[in-house]
């Protein structure tokens, strides 16, 4: 009796299908020599085909072995050929040529300013450091004191000494140290006298004395009138500077004056 599912089977299987059928005939063949041999040969042909029957079978029920698919070659990835480097040409620098060096005359030389210091302002200079000590340093051997006298008496008494210190071309100095009224509160007074000259040299030494003062003694307020010049300066000691010529013969005159709260000597 043949199976219902043997044609579905057969269509999957369709190797098993003639398998089964061989096995069939077989079969057959194999009851109808086990009833026509003899005993001894019907045993040794049923074990045959028993046998080959057990084989067959188990032919049948084995599972046909799947195919791995074996997976395609990957195609190795084509090499593209990188672009071969460009050789660069560099122009090539051309040397320039340096220019000679010009030749330069020699730099003139700058005028130097004259280094020969000016006397005159030198020794100004020292006579207004001096009077910060009442000209103590100009001191020279005593000469005269002088009392008050008169009604209306320019001073209480004086005290006259040599001066030590002469300068420019003074023929001359005197100190004085001038007390005007009963306190003891000095005035010190240093006396430059110079030689008298015509009338025409002495307008002309004037002239250049009042000058060369003039551009000493910035920062002093000056003041003029007949026949002086004075220069003052509103500082602690009342500092101020007189040139006169009060002598007929024309002699010129320079004197430096100070006041102090106290004697300095």
């Amino acid at each position: 009796m043949s199976n219902a599912n043997e044609p579905a089977f057969r269509d999957k299987h369709p190797f098993r299908g003639q398998k089964c059928a061989f096995l069939r005939c077989l079969k057959r063949l194999t009851i109808a020599i086990a009833q026509r041999a003899r005993p001894g040969v019907r045993r040794c042909a049923t074990v045959v085909l028993l046998g080959a029957a057990a084989f067959l079978l188990c032919q049948c029920h084995r599972q046909p072995q799947t195919q791995t698919p074996t997976p395609a070659p990957t195609p190795a990835p084509s090499l593209i050929p990188a672009p071969s480097a460009t050789a660069i040409v560099r122009p090539s620098v051309a040397a320039i040529p340096k220019p000679a060096p010009a030749v330069s005359a020699p730099p003139l030389p700058s005028p130097t300013a004259n280094s020969t210091p000016d006397p005159f302002a030198q020794g100004m200079q020292q006579l207004l450091q001096a009077s910060a000590k009442g000209f103590l340093d100009f001191r020279g051997k005593y000469k005269k004191t002088e009392n008050a006298s008169g009604p209306n008496p320019l001073f209480r008494v004086r005290k006259i000494y040599a001066g030590t210190f002469l300068l420019g071309d003074a023929t001359s100095a005197e100190l004085e140290e001038v007390y005007f009224t009963a306190g003891r509160q000095p005035a010190y007074n240093y006396h430059l006298y110079y030689q008298a000259l015509s009338a025409r040299d002495s307008i002309q030494k004037y002239d250049d004395l009042r000058a060369n003062l003039n551009q000493l003694l910035r920062g002093f307020v000056h003041t003029f009138g007949d026949r002086y010049d004075a220069w003052a300066r509103n500082d602690p000691l009342k500092t101020a500077v007189l040139l006169s010529s009060q002598d007929v013969a024309g002699a010129q005159e320079i004197q430096v004056h100070v006041a102090f709260s106290s004697p300095q000597w």
